[in-house]
């Protein structure tokens, strides 16, 4: 027999020995296998955390309790809590390898079940409900109460719950404390690819530890500012809402209106609290990118936060500030409560011209003096009277809608850790540009959709109005059913002050 034919044979029986081997682990795969985890002797896993969860995982969900016996970096043991149970399960370290595989294994558990296991704590359920939550964040208490009930049949209190949110928002997010130490980086990168947007972050010294530590942040990218000063009514809705985090702190917003009559987010920025400092500081900001020279075109509207009139009474004490009715009469009903007070209150709010107002007035102090004179003493007309508004911003709003809808969509954001609420809002602004954009450059309209809408309604209702021309760009306009009103279309003004 020669050379050749040994080596074939060789080859031969190296190929049927490796057709004969049988794979030595089988892999538990987490995934998979994780959801009614099944453990012989064999049984590989990637690491001892992998392990680790998986009998945990499954001393929950059949109510054993597992004690763990003394472990090191290359060996666990696990055996049941009950004196009079043999059960109990043996892995060690792979050489080489991170992995571990199941040893030694004694005879099944036969224990009862235990409704209130010890192992069920919110680091574990955070984990095993992470990817739950990440795509459930509003979900209750309660709900969630049931759901662990129902699946592990096992018992936790309100406080357990309260936990596992939180754990589980660091598990999804990250530190919450970690992500400050990454402002200033991320504030650099806004203004690489943001040139010309206001990006200002302000800290303070920790009179402890002499550690710098975050105090505000303002944000306003450049292209919302061009737009804004290029095709926007100039009348703005300020609000201040607080973030849900471990760490305290204020989101304030400033919003406008788009040429569609839709909201248009301008500004926001992250302070320590809310008052007139940081409000101050706020409007500061606002006034110097919106260029707000003329402040007698410009108008604020928003809710009675603290601070905030005296702030914009400093900074810009041009810029005519009204107060959003439905807060204020949120206010005025503390004390002074009743439908009819209420309907009385919104006919003095929405009167067009002078002698209305003081008609409904007189009207609300007959029915009740004391309403009559908390208004009176508590807030002057022009804040939120039609008949005492300017003529310049040509807009009634009488509702702080705007900065409400824009709250309304950040619930989320406010939850996150700052990074990931600031990426948040930068995203949703970036989305909303590009989706707007796409929308318009669709259509045909020479005028925008909500606006067409609204002259359509107007042409319908001038139906009953007869035009004469006076002198120049001014025209007398009768209702047919009384009242006359002048137009005087080179000032865009009428008397009805609609």
């Amino acid at each position: 027999m020669n050379s050749e034919e040994l080596n074939s044979n060789d080859e031969a029986s190296k190929e049927d020995s490796s057709k004969r081997r049988k794979p030595r682990y089988v892999r538990f795969r987490p995934e998979r296998d994780m959801v009614d985890p099944k453990f012989f002797v064999g049984l590989l896993f990637d690491d001892k955390r992998i392990f680790k969860q998986a009998i945990d995982y499954y001393g929950v969900k059949w109510g054993k309790y597992f004690r763990w016996g003394k472990h090191d970096t290359s060996r666990m043991r696990a055996k049941c809590n009950s004196a009079n149970c043999d059960w109990f399960i043996y892995a060690s370290k792979e050489v080489d390898s991170d992995a571990f595989v199941i040893r030694t294994m004694g005879p099944s558990c036969n224990c009862g079940r235990t409704f209130h296991h010890k192992r069920a704590n919110s680091g574990f359920l955070s984990r095993h409900y992470m990817d739950f939550l990440r795509l459930n964040k509003r979900v209750s208490v309660t709900e969630f109460k049931e759901k662990v009930h129902l699946e592990l049949n096992v018992n936790i209190t309100r406080d357990q719950v309260s936990k596992t949110f939180m754990k589980a928002k660091l598990l999804i997010y990250g530190s919450y404390k970690q992500q400050y130490t990454k402002l200033w980086d991320y504030c650099e990168e806004l203004l690489n690819c943001n040139p010309g947007s206001t990006i200002h972050m302000e800290t303070t010294v920790d009179d402890i530890s002499g550690k710098k530590r975050f105090q505000r942040i303002y944000i306003c990218f450049e292209a919302l500012k061009k737009e804004i000063k290029a095709g926007c009514r100039q009348l703005i809705g300020l609000d201040g809402c607080h973030l849900r985090g471990p760490h305290p702190g204020v989101l304030l917003t400033a919003i406008g209106i788009d040429a569609n009559d839709c909201i248009y987010p301008i500004a926001y920025a992250v302070v320590e609290i809310e008052n007139k400092s940081s409000w101050k500081w706020f409007v500061k900001f606002l006034k110097h990118d919106l260029c707000i020279h003329e402040q007698k075109t410009w108008t604020f509207i928003s809710d009675r936060q603290k601070g905030l009139g005296s702030a914009i009474h400093e900074v810009t004490p041009g810029v005519e500030h009204r107060h959003c009715v439905r807060h204020l009469h949120n206010n005025m009903k503390k004390s002074h409560s009743g439908e009819s007070i209420k309907a009385r209150f919104w006919a003095c709010a929405r009167s067009l011209y002078m002698r209305k107002f003081e008609s409904e007035m007189d009207a609300l102090n007959g029915y009740d003096y004391n309403a009559h004179k908390w208004l009176v003493d508590n807030i002057n007309p022009r804040q939120w009277s039609r008949s005492h508004f300017g003529e310049t911003t040509k807009c009634d709003i009488l509702l702080n809608n705007l900065c409400e809808s824009f709250n309304a969509v950040i619930l989320e954001a406010r939850e996150k850790p700052i990074l990931g609420m600031l990426e948040t809002l930068r995203i949703y602004l970036m989305d909303r540009m590009r989706m707007k954009k796409e929308w318009m450059k669709k259509r045909t309209d020479v005028i925008c959709p909500k606006i067409q809408k609204k002259l359509e309604k107007a042409k319908n209702e001038a139906a009953a109005n007869i035009a004469r021309h006076s002198d120049n760009k001014r025209f007398e306009v009768q209702h047919i059913y009384g009242g006359t009103y002048v137009v005087d279309v080179e000032r865009c003004t009428c008397t009805c002050r609609k």
